[in-house]
């Protein structure tokens, strides 16, 4: 327990939460003309939309489909978001689709984001020097001289420096628009939310500790409860799982009424579930899918076994993208997948395929 003297509050974990909101408020990118920038840029061009240091793809890819289908709803969910932090929005509420008109509270998503990005800070130069450590000895086995040897000193650190990565501050908006999904689902459904950080996201984390992975802003969900939010909180139409018959590795999540469901054992069955669910206007196609496949090479995703039996996985699945086109061809599946502000190209090899793909949630906006 600490106590914040500035504010005369005490509070459970990390910083005081009205000061870490100061200070989010405080970055450049919090400024009004940077979140109505952005915002305008991401519903210009959806699939920039990204998630970048966050895990909240169960979140993130919902909000690129309302980007993307439902332009109206996702302005309005900005606002909401926002109220609190720009004064032309003040009091706006976000309409649900079966909970009426629901607020956000800034304070709740800044707390998560300047954990993390304070977590980030701390951990980079660590992670910078502990690689340099690591590499040294084979740096002194091919530089012969203190001078070459700095110099690969130098190219290595660049390298590495590059791998890292950097902070994306302009990325705000893509993950308060995401968290307040799940601010919002904290609200309307507090059973089904409390069950989603208890039962599955403390399967991220090495301690079993749930709060390790909620409170820096991540927010895994199970395959109900994204239906949940695509369809009792944004609305979406049709709402159609298709679930592998494999027995998960967590429990479920309860049911969402209205939302139907189908059994898929084959690539064949799976292929016809998308010409029939994911073809129209509008239509999605929010899969889980296992590591391994969106990994780069030379632009083209290609993979010709699994890299483990994903049948018995640690997780249930790994991550949340949308399909935007799905193939079938003599001896491979052809994928369009859009994820982390990005479309990708995969190909897998199609009697490997159901090795790295779970659940399909269907549906239109």
């Amino acid at each position: 327990m600490g106590y914040c003297f500035k504010h005369i509050l005490f509070y459970r974990y990390g910083r005081c939460p009205k000061c870490l909101e100061s200070e989010v408020r405080a970055l450049p990118a919090a400024a009004k003309y940077q979140l109505i920038g952005r915002e305008n840029a991401l519903l210009a061009n959806p699939w920039k939309l990204n998630q970048d240091q966050f895990g909240v793809c169960g979140l993130a890819t919902p909000v690129y489909l309302i980007m993307r289908s439902a332009k109206d709803k996702a302005r309005q969910l900005f606002e909401a978001t926002f109220a609190d932090v720009i004064p032309d929005f003040a009091n706006t509420k976000f309409l649900t689709s079966n909970y009426g008109p629901q607020s956000v509270k800034f304070r709740y998503l800044a707390r998560g984001y300047r954990l993390k990005q304070r977590d980030w800070e701390k951990e980079r130069p660590k992670k910078l020097k502990q690689t340099m450590e690591r590499y040294e000895p084979k740096l002194r086995q091919v530089y012969s001289t203190e001078q070459t040897l700095n110099v690969g000193r130098e190219e290595l650190r660049k390298k590495v420096d590059e791998q890292l990565g950097q902070w994306h501050g302009e990325l705000l908006v893509d993950y308060c628009l995401s968290r307040a999904l799940g601010y919002i689902m904290k609200n309307t459904a507090p059973s089904r939310y409390t069950s989603e950080k208890i039962n599955f996201n403390s399967e991220f984390t090495d301690t079993g500790n749930y709060r390790d992975v909620t409170r820096m802003g991540h927010l895994a969900l199970r395959t109900n409860n994204a239906a949940f939010v695509l369809t009792e909180i944004l609305g979406a139409k049709g709402v159609h799982i298709a679930k592998q018959k494999i027995e998960a590795s967590v429990p479920l999540a309860p049911p969402v009424s209205g939302v139907t469901e189908t059994q898929f054992e084959t690539v064949a069955r799976l292929h016809n579930l998308f010409q029939t669910h994911a073809s129209g206007r509008g239509s999605f196609a929010m899969a889980a899918v296992y590591a391994g496949l969106l990994k780069q090479k030379q632009g083209l995703m290609v993979i010709k076994k699994s890299g483990g039996d994903a049948r018995f996985p640690r997780l249930s699945y790994n991550h949340w993208v949308n399909i935007e086109k799905f193939d079938l061809t003599t001896n491979n599946v052809e994928l369009l997948v859009w994820t982390w502000a990005k479309f990708w190209r995969v190909r897998v090899d199609k009697n490997v395929f159901l090795s790295y793909i779970q659940d399909v949630i269907f549906g239109h906006f």
